[in-house]
């Protein structure tokens, strides 16, 4: 057990055994989870995971404009972090949004967070 600052500073150091992070969903584009998680450089890749293959399919991912192409890319990149066991998917928690009858308005952004700019409160 760790205060969050020291376990914070060995984690970006990558001075760890295991660490647990969440990654919010959905996301418009899988490039908003790829690419800061499991690409070359990317800024999230916590667990110091040093995969070329895995790097350059989410490189090619991420330049392809063809659906079909992209998704075979990113099936292949899930298939190749499953199989490298660096992370472990817990569960995948549903997203439900509950709110009073007299709250009108309220709209969500496609990754998730509330807009609440035309939220009102009638009756």
């Amino acid at each position: 057990m760790l205060e969050r600052q020291a376990w914070l500073d060995r984690v970006l150091k990558k001075n760890h055994e295991i660490g647990l992070l969440q990654i919010n969903q959905p996301r418009p584009d899988p490039d908003a989870t790829f690419a800061p998680t499991f690409g070359k450089d990317a800024s999230f890749n916590w667990s110091g995971l040093e995969d070329p293959e895995l790097f350059d399919l989410v490189e090619r991912a991420r330049k392809t404009a063809d659906r079909a192409q992209r998704r075979a890319l990113y099936v292949q990149a899930q298939r190749r972090i499953l199989e490298s066991n660096a992370y472990g998917f817990l569960f995948t928690r549903p997203i439900a949004d509950i709110v009073r009858k007299t709250v009108t308005g309220l709209k969500t952004e496609v990754h998730g967070p509330w807009r609440l700019h035309e939220v009102r409160l009638t009756g």
